[in-house]
C-alpha cells in the first residue's frame, strides 16, 4: 500500500513540474511528458527504473545546458559568474540532501534492501521534478522583465538596463499594502 502511494506522489510531483515549465523550456533535450508517464507502464521494474534513470539524465542534460547557458550571459561580470557557480554547487548539495532525507538509509547501505526494487524509479522520478524545478528557475532568470521592476533577478534585464539606482517607492508601496510587520535584518550579501 505504502508503495503505491508514493508512487502517485511521484507522479503527481513530475507532472506538476512538467506543467509549470511548459514545452518552451525544454529545448533540445524534449523531456517529454508522455516518455515519463510511459515509465510507469512498463512491464517489468527494471525496464521501469531503467527509463526513469533515463528521464532523469536527460532532465539533468538539459538542466545542465540552461545553466551554461546563463553561465555564457553573465561571463562579463565575474561576481555575478561567482555567484551563480556558488548558487549551483548548493543547490546541488540541496538535491541530493533531499533526496537522501525522502529515503534514509545509513552509510553505504543499499537503499533498495529497505525501500524494495521500486526505489530506483521513485528516486529517479523525485530527482528529475527537482530538476525540472531548478531548470525554470534558471530559465526564468533569462527571459525578460518588465522594465521598472527592481527586484527582477532576470539576468537578461539586467544586462539590457542602464546602471540607475533603484527607487524604493514602489517596494515601501507594496510593502504596507502586504502588511509586513517587520523588515528583514539586513543579511543581504553585499550590504
Amino acid at each position: 500500500m505504502a508503495r503505491f502511494r508514493v508512487h502517485d506522489y511521484v507522479w503527481r510531483t513530475i507532472l506538476v513540474a512538467m506543467t509549470l515549465l511548459g514545452s518552451a523550456c525544454l529545448s533540445d533535450a524534449q523531456l517529454d511528458q508522455a516518455a515519463v508517464e510511459s515509465c510507469g507502464s512498463l512491464h517489468t521494474q527494471s525496464e521501469m527504473n531503467d527509463c526513469a534513470a533515463r528521464e532523469a539524465h536527460k532532465a539533468d542534460d538539459a538542466l545542465n545546458s540552461t545553466y551554461h547557458e546563463v553561465l555564457g550571459k553573465l561571463k562579463s561580470d565575474k561576481t555575478a559568474t561567482a555567484r551563480m557557480i556558488a548558487a549551483e554547487k548548493a543547490w546541488i548539495a540541496f538535491r541530493d540532501a533531499e533526496l537522501a532525507a525522502d529515503w534514509p538509509v545509513a552509510d553505504r547501505a543499499n537503499p533498495n534492501l529497505l525501500y524494495g526494487s521500486v526505489h530506483p524509479f521513485c528516486y529517479y522520478n523525485a530527482r528529475t521534478a527537482l530538476t525540472l524545478e531548478r531548470l525554470k528557475t534558471l530559465s526564468d532568470r533569462m527571459k525578460h522583465e518588465q522594465e521598472g521592476d527592481v527586484c527582477s533577478i532576470a539576468i537578461a534585464s539586467t544586462q539590457s538596463r542602464q546602471p540607475s539606482p533603484p527607487t524604493c517607492a514602489s517596494a515601501t508601496t507594496k510593502q504596507n499594502m502586504l502588511h509586513v510587520h517587520k523588515p528583514l535584518a539586513s543579511s543581504v550579501p553585499g550590504e
